[in-house]
């Protein structure tokens, strides 16, 4: 749903390498040639040498791949590793694109790349007289080059040349059907069908009832890419027969292989390229297709043969429930139409990514929840808008959350704030925010304020809490959603509400994550901080003096854990600065002793670099508190002043480093 266009490339900080190993050889003029997909210049070097048709060539193509990816992740290039790989001449010819393309989703074989390979085997190409090796051509030659992308004139390319099509493992973890139906490759497909490679989906039926562990089935992998092409294709070479059989043996649900097969479809969240790292958040996709366009044409191909859209796995998750994480308003709508039981049903659900977490009241999980529930829970907007439009009710799971608590559980890491111009948000988040002349204000945004904006004239009663959890506006702190938070009080919330624990929320403030200064969500973060004070800054009681269940307040917080912006907030909208914990100490006191205390835990060893930055926010909150009116002269319960505190600190500093070094060199 949410989407941008991806980066362009910063330049090289090295040259592309050199891809011959000698151009000046006849190998190394070949080489060139075939880089170049230049038929002309190929056909000249046979005609000088014809025996190199069937020779091995040494080049840097691997070298250049990963120059490639190395441009694209915007890192230096040196060439560390001037290895070279050794293959025969189709092989070469045929790897062209994996080479020169570090894009499984958008890589194809060009006209001119075909057009070389083809004239290397009319020139007699022939994997099986090399030498030293001419079984490991002929066995794995095929899939070397033809799992790369999606191409049957190369394969009976090869397979002229004398490689051969392993019909019998074309199905394994490793198999090219294997690798064509998990990359999306569905002329592949079709060759391999037509060669005798039948395809039995779940051949071993579904043994735990659940997708969660059967990730190794190339359908689920092909489902769960979003590929159409190659489930259209399945769809028409499998027997209807197969397609309907049920695989949910010893379970008391019916599941069929359509009905698992749209599970998987629905059953995703995060994409990835096809590179070993997660790509960059908010850019679903780098193919030609926006990720979420592919997924919902998938799934409506699946509804349209027959799968049933109330499919349920043994976790009790439904497809319906999985599409509510992602899906845009004609899917959801399709959905909602479709399913026994309407759109108001309590059904189990079970995040997986959050089930790790034994704290009920931070994961998406329980056993009455809603489709809403799910919808705003990874805040999708749309999916939230088109359920109250088709009349779902905003009701609570069994703890007592609303789908408006859901939206704060978590904050998952590709989903972050960013800061908008006015203009560019929707009508009802302009409303929200109550800005004048907002054309020309700029304001943190997240998908979360899309949620509350649609979600909250359907919400009776915002300011309820959980049936043992902290009230929505304790978890929006929780989860650092300060732009959330900012609407919510303008909304009627009152700021100065405890939760269970007896903490506000500026106690959770203080432990909500921080981004880094150079992340990108840093502006929006010192955004949301600002909107935040400007909303509390003139209210007459926000409860930021209230004491935790510790004798701590925010304030002291803050100033213990060295939180610097923090504690530079709650001074300006009023913090005491001569407050006393349960043992007499004040702010000012816990600032000072900061640079040796983690969470409270006192430090045995800082290195220099972290005992100066430590040092360093001490006294810039020291000097913030003495300007607000902190007084230095307050002695504890045991009798001590900021500055005894400041002095035994400064020798425990000291020692730290002392102790730092000596581990160091030891």
């Amino acid at each position: 749903m949410r989407q941008s266009t991806p980066a362009p490339a910063d330049e090289p900080n090295g040259p592309p390498p050199l891809i011959p190993a000698d151009p000046e050889t006849p190998k190394g003029r070949l080489v060139a040639a075939i880089w170049d997909e230049d038929v002309d210049a190929v056909g000249h070097v046979l005609d000088q040498n014809p025996n190199l048709a069937s020779a091995t060539l040494a080049h840097h193509g691997l070298l250049h791949r990963r120059w490639l990816g190395e441009v694209q992740r915007k890192e230096g290039f040196f060439l560390r590793d001037r290895s070279m790989l050794t293959e025969p001449a189709v092989i070469f010819a045929a790897k062209i694109p994996f080479y020169k393309n570090i894009y499984r989703s958008t890589r194809t074989i060009s006209v001119e790349s075909l057009a070389v390979l083809r004239l290397l085997v009319d020139r007699g190409a022939s994997l099986r007289r090399l030498y030293p090796d001419p079984e490991r051509w002929t066995k794995y030659g095929i899939f070397e080059a033809c799992s790369q992308y999606d191409s049957p004139e190369a394969m009976n390319l090869l397979a002229r040349a004398g490689a051969e099509v392993d019909i019998k493992r074309a199905w394994g973890p490793v198999g090219l059907g294997a690798l064509a139906l998990q990359y999306g490759a569905p002329r592949t497909l079709r060759a391999l069908c037509d060669l005798g490679a039948a395809y039995v989906p779940f051949p071993d039926g579904l043994p735990g009832g659940s997708l969660e562990h059967f990730t190794p089935e190339p359908i689920v992998q092909a489902a769960r890419s979003g590929h159409e092409d190659a489930i259209k294709v399945l769809l028409e070479l499998l027997d209807h027969s197969q397609w309907t059989r049920q695989i949910s043996h010893g379970f008391d649900f019916p599941l069929t292989v359509l009905d698992a097969v749209l599970l998987a479809a629905t059953d995703v969240l995060v994409p990835r390229d096809d590179v070993d790292e997660p790509i960059e958040p908010n850019r679903p996709w780098l193919g030609q297709i926006p990720w979420v366009v592919r997924q919902e044409r998938l799934v409506h191909l699946l509804l349209d043969a027959g799968a049933n859209p109330g499919a349920t796995d043994s976790a009790g998750r439904t497809a319906f429930q999985c599409a509510c994480r992602w899906a845009g308003d004609a899917l959801i709508r399709r959905f909602s139409h479709a399913i026994p039981g309407g759109v108001d049903q309590q059904l189990p659900y079970l995040d997986w990514h959050d089930k790790g977490s034994y704290e009920r009241e931070t994961i998406r999980t329980g056993e009455k929840v809603t489709f809403l529930h799910v919808a705003a829970g990874y805040h999708n907007a749309a999916a939230v808008s088109c359920l109250l439009d088709v009349g779902a009710q905003v009701l609570c799971d069994e703890y007592g959350r609303t789908p408006l608590h859901w939206c704060f559980l978590t904050r998952d890491d590709f989903v972050q704030a960013e800061v908008r111009t006015m203009a560019s948000l929707t009508q009802g988040v302009r409303e929200l925010y109550e800005m004048e002349h907002w054309e020309q204000q700029i304001m943190p945004w997240a998908p979360s304020v899309d949620v509350i904006a649609t979600l909250l004239p359907a919400v009776e009663d915002l300011r309820g809490r959980d049936a043992s959890s902290p009230s929505v506006l304790h978890l929006a702190a929780q989860t650092r959603h300060w732009e959330a938070m900012a609407v919510l009080i303008t909304k009627g919330f009152n700021p100065a509400t405890r939760d269970e624990h007896g903490l506000t929320i500026f106690h959770l403030m203080v432990t909500a994550p921080k981004p880094a200064v150079g992340d990108p969500e840093h502006r929006a973060y010192m955004l949301g901080l600002e909107f935040l004070r400007e909303v509390l800054r003139d209210r007459p009681d926000i409860g930021l003096n209230g004491a935790g269940p510790n004798g701590l307040t925010a304030l002291h917080e803050a100033c213990d854990l060295g939180h610097v912006l923090m504690a530079q907030l709650f001074l300006t909208l009023g913090a005491e600065p001569n407050c006393r914990d349960g043992v007499g100490w004040t702010p000012l006191c816990c600032a000072v002793a900061s640079p040796c205390q983690d969470r409270g835990d006192a430090l045995e060893r800082l290195s220099p670099a972290e005992a100066t930055d430590r040092r360093d926010k001490a006294l810039y909150m020291k000097d913030m508190l003495l300007d607000a009116g902190a007084d230095p002269t307050l002695r504890t319960d045991s009798g001590l002043t900021a500055e005894d505190i400041e002095h035994d600190i400064a020798t425990k500093l000291a020692d730290c480093v002392s102790r730092y070094a000596e581990d160091l060199y030891d």
